[in-house]
């Protein structure tokens, strides 16, 4: 039968697992590690270290499968990338609820959001402007999560406002900074408080 091969080349191990438990298609798996030497976990800021610390942290990782079997690559990686680095590494990798310092975002007052159902679309403009048109409102969470969500922290964003529609929203400023976004949600009556929830991560921790 037909065969599908894909290929990822000198990756992190950070990295690798991320391709492996989060398939575009696949809900998103925050990865935790949790391990006493974090060295292949830390890209070194100096230049000159980094070829030692390429040499020592970066694999690569190939799987062929046969076409029908292609929805199971997620499922063979993660496999065989904790039967590697648990003999490589002493690490392994397991799915497991922890309670985690959150962002929370909670909704006021829905009106302020509703869409005056424009064209949709969502863009930077400039550095410091971003802009949603009839937009999914998951996207914005999205955004945020990846502006906010620190996991050497580790810190997380959980939307708990149960907005499904479809909004208008312009942000402006650094939205790396949680009080910059909380004023600029607080405009649309959304609210940003810290709080801690159980959520379900990835732990990468010795074996």
């Amino acid at each position: 039968g037909k065969m599908f091969s894909q290929v990822w080349l000198n990756n992190d191990i950070r990295s690798l697992y991320n391709a492996a438990y989060n398939h575009p298609d696949s809900t998103k798996t925050r990865i935790l590690v949790d391990v006493k030497d974090k060295t292949a976990f830390s890209i070194p800021t100096d230049g000159n270290e980094m070829d030692q610390w390429n040499a020592n942290n970066l694999y690569s990782y190939q799987i062929t499968l046969p076409v029908k079997d292609k929805n199971l690559i997620s499922e063979y990686m993660q496999q065989d990338l904790n039967r590697f680095f648990e003999k490589q590494r002493d690490i392994t990798a397991k799915k497991e609820a922890r309670l985690l310092p959150a962002w929370v975002l909670t909704v006021k007052n829905k009106s302020l959001l509703y869409t005056k159902s424009g064209k949709s679309k969502f863009g930077q403009n400039g550095d410091s402007t971003y802009s949603f048109f009839n937009t999914p409102f998951n996207t914005i969470v999205n955004t945020l999560q990846d502006a906010l969500e620190d996991m050497s922290k580790p810190l997380l964003l959980i939307d708990e406002t149960g907005l499904e529609e479809n909004v208008d929203i312009t942000l402006h400023g650094n939205l790396n900074d949680p009080e910059n976004v909380r004023k600029q949600l607080a405009r649309y009556g959304l609210e940003l408080y810290k709080a801690k929830r159980k959520v379900e991560v990835l732990c990468i921790k010795d074996k």
